[in-house]
């Protein structure tokens, strides 16, 4: 018997992604099952504004962006991310969509 929950179809497909190489797994993964399911993909890369001056020094957030031009980086990292996972899974009809924010 079918539940609730077995009715309803996905639509989208949210993956975290920050340059590591697990979340380049977790990016094609989610490429995959959202080709399998027909529906879209969002790739999310969020981080946020770090200043010298909270005294974080030396815990390896200096790698973090600091400034606006973090978030362009961000949509560069998202952009390279993405089309290694086509490269590698191929899916090019899975709509993505990328998301940069701070």
């Amino acid at each position: 018997m079918a539940t609730a929950i077995d009715d309803q179809v996905m639509t989208n497909i949210v993956v975290g992604v920050d340059g590591s190489a697990a979340s380049g797994q977790a990016l094609r993964l989610a490429l995959r099952e959202a080709e399998s399911r027909s529906c879209g993909l969002t790739a999310l890369h969020a981080w946020q504004f770090i200043s010298p001056a909270a005294g974080w020094g030396g815990m390896g957030l200096e790698l973090l962006p600091t400034n606006l031009d973090g978030l362009a980086s961000s949509e560069i990292l998202l952009a390279e991310e993405i089309a290694r996972a086509h490269k590698e899974v191929g899916a090019d009809s899975v709509p993505v969509s990328s998301v940069a924010t701070a």
